[in-house]
C-alpha cells in the first residue's frame, strides 16, 4: 500500500501542472465550446432507520449538509474496515479545514436480513464515533442502492 503512495502523488502533482500550463497558456477548449450533456442522476430522495435510536431518518433531514455515505455490511472482513477507517481520516480533514460538523458520515448495510440496528451499532462501535448506522427494509435498501448505483 505504502509504493501507491509516491505514483499517486506523482500524478496528482503533474495533473496539477498540466493543468496550469494549459490555463495559463490557452491550451484545450475555452468554456464557450463545452457542451453541457446534462446532470448524473445519482441520489435521491429515501427513508431509512437510525441505529442509534430507532427511529426513522429521511434524506429531506439533511437538506443543507454534507454527508458521506458508505454502504457495506457488519460481516465484511477486510474492506469495509479499512473503507470505514480511511472515511473517519477524511472527515478529520475536512472538519479541521472546515469546522465540526461539517460532514456527516453515514453507514448504510446492504444486507438488512443480518445486520439489525443492535449489531450494526456494535459493529460501528469499532470505528468512527460521528458516524451514523442506518438500515432498512429490503425494499427500502434496495431503493437506495439502485438510486446511488451501489
Amino acid at each position: 500500500m505504502r509504493r501507491l503512495v509516491g505514483p499517486i502523488n506523482g500524478r496528482i502533482v503533474k495533473l496539477l501542472f498540466s493543468a496550469d500550463y494549459q490555463r495559463k497558456h490557452g491550451v484545450g477548449r475555452s468554456l464557450a465550446e463545452v457542451e453541457e450533456i446534462g446532470k448524473p442522476k445519482l441520489g435521491g430522495p429515501w427513508t431509512l432507520v437510525d441505529c442509534r435510536n430507532g427511529k426513522p431518518v429521511a434524506s429531506e433531514q439533511l437538506r443543507g449538509k454534507y454527508y458521506l455515505i458508505y454502504f457495506g455490511f457488519t460481516f465484511c472482513p477486510d474492506i469495509c474496515p479499512q473503507e470505514l477507517e480511511k472515511a473517519g481520516k477524511a472527515v478529520d480533514i475536512i472538519e479541521k479545514e472546515f469546522g465540526a460538523g461539517t460532514i456527516v458520515p453515514i453507514f448504510v448495510t446492504v444486507d438488512p436480513s443480518r445486520d439489525t440496528c443492535a449489531q450494526t451499532s456494535l459493529y460501528l462501535s469499532e470505528f468512527d464515533p460521528r458516524t451514523i448506522g442506518l438500515t432498512g427494509t429490503h425494499e427500502q435498501i434496495k431503493d437506495i442502492t439502485r438510486k446511488f448505483r451501489v
